[in-house]
């Protein structure tokens, strides 16, 4: 069971973030959920228990002018960095924050995250699953490829086509969402950077998933990231 708060009142908003780690300076995708002035994030929307907790109440809510659809919070003790997912999303995610935290929102370039924290002592945290299911709110996971504007099958099934051939002929084929590919010009700047990557031999896209997927033996995911980092984009293993 867990904390009767949790089962008595609805999240104030819930959905995917892109969370920037603490130890490991990547970007990760976790579904992150506000209740009360408490923020949870665990690693999917159906997990049990969070990967940590965020105190938001008094912390500086400040959007990052550096990273497009990028946010921090900067709390008493750690600043975290975070990434919406699209447009609307990081203005919905900025208002229930700044109202949970008390204060105000600015403008600005903003610092790494922190470690995670732990959950408050003597206080369970609500379980992802229960408070997705109950829910009313509409904050829903990326739309499937097929929902998603711009998306066409013979992209899709080019994509799909390449993953096939690369695994009939023995080799990896790893999936990256690649926040920040939005036209062609992108994809043509991101398949530059990431045919450098040791151990690609071809990349395809999904443009309008924002998705690579690269085919190659011993793919230096780490690497890769990396690359596409310092080419501007935000990149997370799917």
């Amino acid at each position: 069971t867990f904390h009767s708060s949790a089962m008595s009142n609805e999240p104030t908003k819930q959905g995917f973030l892109i969370k920037r780690g603490g130890m490991v300076k990547n970007w990760k995708k976790r579904w992150f959920v506000l209740h009360g002035s408490t923020l949870y994030y665990y690693r999917g929307p159906m997990e049990k228990d969070p990967a940590g907790t965020i105190e938001v109440a008094g912390c500086e809510v400040v959007q990052d002018e550096a990273r497009r659809l990028g946010f921090n919070l900067n709390t008493r003790d750690r600043k975290y960095a975070l990434q919406a997912t699209n447009q609307s999303e990081l203005v919905s995610w900025l208002s229930a924050l700044v109202n949970a935290s008390g204060g105000s929102r600015r403008a600005g370039a903003g610092a790494g995250s922190g470690a995670v924290q732990s959950a408050h002592a003597g206080q369970a945290p609500p379980p992802a699953a229960a408070m997705h299911r109950r829910s009313s709110l509409s904050q829903v996971p990326p739309p499937s490829p097929a929902e998603a504007p711009g998306y066409t099958a013979a992209a899709a099934a080019g994509a799909g086509a390449g993953a096939a051939a690369a695994a009939a002929n023995g080799k990896d084929t790893v999936t990256l969402w690649v926040v920040g590919t939005m036209c062609e010009h992108c994809e043509a700047k991101a398949k530059s950077v990431l045919a450098k990557v040791p151990g690609v031999h071809t990349v395809d896209f999904i443009l309008s998933e924002e998705q690579a997927l690269l085919h190659g033996r011993g793919i230096d995911v780490p690497s890769a990231l990396s690359a596409l980092e310092d080419a501007g984009f935000f990149p997370v293993v799917v």
